[in-house]
């Protein structure tokens, strides 16, 4: 940057700020500001030396301006300095603009940056109307796949973008909102996809379906996905509430419209949690089979680990009090499809719940979805399986099931 030049930086409270200079050969300083540029927040001199330092610890979440000259003050200097700048502290807000490939994982309710930066390097949302990027006309009565009748997803395609990776770390409804409760200053479209190591490459070609999108309505009051509106907020700026397993990985992609430059704040809501950092496992399959030994067969698939120090299988028969089957060794750190199975011998015979709690090195746990096998009619062949409306499912669906026996008996059954 130029001697007397400002740079814009975004800071969350109480994280450790280091600035710094290397010129090589002459005097620098650097003096840090508030946003309005008029209050000094720190300053620091080099003292003849090739290199000035300045440490700020952020007592708010917002801009900083950050001036470098020549000592004594030589204002734009026609010399160029590097301005090095390390974060300490977590989280990180998302980067201004940027590309899926480095979009960074959010968690804690924060405040991130927007502006108009255009869409990183690589133009990555798919052309209106395809499958990956679907537009919606409100009112018409046609509905999302998700049940809402708003307009989207992306109409202005990839605009001034921020992308954010949400991990779920606990099973339940997720909500989330941008810019709620009075503080959205500008139409904050904004699309999501599941996350998964190839969805950057597949967006861009246009057939990977969103889970949630939504093209504002309104440019004030908040949007997001939510069960209650916050107040203030217009119900055609928001999606209904996304079913998630533990484990899951989503990403979303925010296009900052109307090109303005302020902090959108991030609230998470509902009742499932979102974790910091990516989960120690991604689990793609857990399921349970009945051998014609009589014993059930439990199968599971890893996609990646990272620090997983073992599984525990546990057995229940109403889902209420869980008794443990069996201790798997982790693979530890992996970016390989992992295979795992162990058999259930002299399962109940009723219907045998089972859960997969997966243990990291450090011993935070997480926990899967509830999967069943039903062992009560071991002597009798399943002739077909309906959803509650009696159409016709495979087996392996989720939610509610109906199973009909060549005994004539039909058997409920919830699948997660």
């Amino acid at each position: 940057m130029i001697g007397g030049a400002y740079v814009s930086v975004v800071v969350v409270a109480g994280n450790d700020y280091v600035f710094s200079t290397c010129t090589g050969t002459w005097d620098s300083e650097i003096t840090l500001f508030d946003a309005a540029g008029t209050t000094v927040l720190g300053y620091d001199n080099d003292g003849c030396a090739p290199m000035s330092s300045l440490t700020y610890t952020a007592t708010f979440t917002g801009y900083v301006n950050v001036q470098v000259n020549l000592f004594p003050c030589l204002e734009q200097d026609t010399m160029c300095i590097d301005l090095d700048i390390e974060c300490i502290g977590n989280p990180l807000p998302p980067s201004i603009t940027g590309d899926c490939a480095n979009a960074i994982n959010v968690c804690t309710n924060l405040d991130f940056s927007v502006q108009a930066s255009g869409f990183g390097y690589v133009y990555e949302i798919p052309p209106l109307g395809t499958v990956g990027n679907p537009q919606y006309t409100a009112y018409d009565s046609i509905l999302s796949p998700w049940g809402s009748d708003h307009y989207g997803c992306l109409m202005s395609g990839e605009l001034n973008t921020t992308w954010m990776i949400i991990n779920v770390l606990t099973t339940g409804n997720l909500e989330f909102t941008f810019g709620a409760n009075g503080t959205q200053s500008g139409f904050y479209d904004w699309i999501m996809y599941p996350y998964y190591p190839y969805t950057c490459d597949s967006i861009p070609g246009g057939n990977f379906p969103p889970v949630r999108c939504n093209w504002n309505y309104q440019p004030f009051g908040g949007t997001g996905i939510a069960s209650v509106i916050p107040p203030g907020g217009d119900s055609a700026n928001f999606e209904p509430p996304l079913p998630v397993i533990a484990g899951q990985q989503y990403i979303v992609c925010m296009s900052n419209w109307s090109a303005v430059f302020t902090l959108v704040p991030l609230q998470f809501n509902g009742s499932s949690t979102v974790s910091c950092t990516p989960l120690p496992i991604e689990l793609l399959t857990f399921k349970g089979q009945r051998q014609p030994e009589g014993h059930n067969l439990l199968t599971w698939v890893t996609a990646t680990e990272t620090n997983n120090d073992h599984f525990l299988i546990q057995h229940s028969t109403d889902c209420k009090n869980w008794n443990n089957v069996e201790t798997v060794a982790g693979a530890g750190n992996s970016n390989t499809a992992r295979h795992y199975q162990i058999p259930h011998y002299q399962p109940q015979q009723t219907l045998n719940y089972y859960r997969l709690i997966q243990i990291d090195t450090d011993g935070h746990q997480v926990i899967s979805s509830i999967i069943s096998v039903d062992n009560s009619k071991a002597d009798f062949k399943i002739l077909k399986v309906t959803n509650l409306l009696g159409q016709e499912i495979n087996q392996e669906s989720n939610g509610w099931q109906l199973i009909y026996y060549s005994d004539g008996s039909v058997q409920k059954n919830l699948k997660q």
